[in-house]
């Protein structure tokens, strides 16, 4: 719940509030959980959300969309081996 309501400020408030430092932080979060959660259609609506220099250049934006990826092809052990890529 508390990501769906940042991501409300973070979108529909972009114009009048400054740009939080751990916006990409709270959103990549929201993405990983809906990957955990195989809710990849709702994944895949959050994505489309987001501008694409964002998703390419933001590490916590572009791993879980890596990762989906990765598993929807059935590369496995390439999900495996990008733990270490993993943004903290």
């Amino acid at each position: 719940r508390a990501a769906v309501r940042a991501k409300q400020f973070y979108l529909d408030y972009q114009t009048t509030l400054p740009v939080s430092d751990r916006q990409s932080y709270v959103l990549g979060l929201n993405l990983m959980r809906l990957l955990a959660q195989n809710r990849i259609a709702e994944l895949h609506t959050e994505l489309e959300l987001l501008p694409f220099a964002e998703m390419t250049s933001d590490p916590y934006l572009a791993y879980p969309q890596e990762l989906e990826t990765l598993v929807m092809e059935g590369s496995y052990a390439k999900v495996a081996s990008t733990q270490s890529e993993m943004p903290h």
